[in-house]
């Protein structure tokens, strides 16, 4: 059976003269997994299932070793008190690092079997509590991003596109809510690139040795102001590009910056060398040849959590 100081109260001290005063305090045992459920399904804080079950135990781990200490009703009262504070997490209030959450249970511990360092030990607490509250968080905005690409050749230009898997983008802002570092990793297989013409397809995918490297890979991992100096508008993004299993630096410069109803789209542009990515493409009846250069553009879209 569990050890639920709930249900304990509910049928030993129901009809006890002081039940409102001290035993319904107890209640918070069953009113947190409620309330923590109710924040996993409305808050993008809270979407994460190990974010809700590190919740929970960081309330009954703090009420059971002040229990040892303090008494039961001194620890019901505490754990009580921890009820109000995830509703702010909920509603947008910085949530602490696994560091900072380990440093407050250790100065807690340490509380309860050193009795003579209390006073300071918990103005330490606030202090750290306090810096918590700066601390950064991050969210996974889901992405698309459809591509295309245009080259040339002394014979005519060339073009196509191609569509990039769904992927997240991790961006993590600080105490004000302004963006500090970008994250994400965008893939596209090089196979489904398609330019309306079948041979010239089947010379390309042959050219990017697309059974020995199937995926084109740009990961991007950034601080905030390399990618919008005025933390606002961005204007270029700064990747690393891996074709052919080389990875290479790549600037992107961004243009048509939108954001509304909770989604972001821009247009991102940038130049590709396909001598400097080992893509040879050999020359057709001696004089046709395929310009080194590829212009390629994506418009992104990126929807908030």
């Amino acid at each position: 059976m569990f050890d639920c100081p709930v249900l304990k109260s509910f049928f030993t001290l129901r009809f006890a003269k002081n039940w409102p005063n001290r035993d319904l305090i107890r209640l918070w045992s069953l009113i947190l997994p409620t309330e923590l459920l109710l924040c996993f399904l409305f808050s993008p804080f809270f979407s994460h299932p190990l974010t809700v079950l590190s919740a929970w135990g960081s309330v009954w781990l703090l009420f059971r070793i002040l229990r040892r200490r303090w008494g039961q009703h001194r620890a019901h009262g505490t754990a009580s008190l921890m009820l109000f504070v995830f509703p702010l997490f909920a509603l947008g209030l910085p949530l602490p690092n696994w560091e900072g959450c380990v440093t407050v249970l250790g100065l807690a511990a340490l509380v309860v079997h050193h009795r003579r360092f209390k006073k300071p030990i918990l103005l330490l607490t606030a202090c750290l509590l306090g810096s918590l509250a700066q601390a950064d968080t991050t969210q996974s905005w889901s992405g698309k991003a459809d591509i295309t690409f245009e080259g040339t050749s002394t014979l005519h230009n060339w073009g196509g596109k191609v569509s990039a898997k769904p992927f997240q983008t991790q961006v993590t802002l600080d105490a004000e809510g302004k963006p500090k570092r970008v994250q994400a990793e965008v893939i596209v297989e090089a196979a489904k690139m398609d330019t309306a013409e079948p041979k010239r397809d089947e010379n390309m995918r042959k050219a990017m040795k697309v059974t020995e490297h199937p995926l084109i890979q740009a990961m991007i991992d950034v601080p905030a102001d390399q990618i919008a100096a005025d933390l606002k508008t961005p204007t270029q993004l700064p990747m690393t590009l891996t074709l052919l299993g080389k990875p290479q630096q790549i600037t992107g410069t961004i243009r048509q910056f939108q954001r509304k109803d909770g989604k972001v789209t821009f247009d991102l542009d940038f130049p590709v060398s396909m001598k400097a990515s080992g893509i040879s493409v050999p020359s057709v009846l001696l004089f046709i040849r395929v310009g080194d250069g590829v212009k390629v553009h994506a418009s992104v879209t990126l929807a908030q959590p």
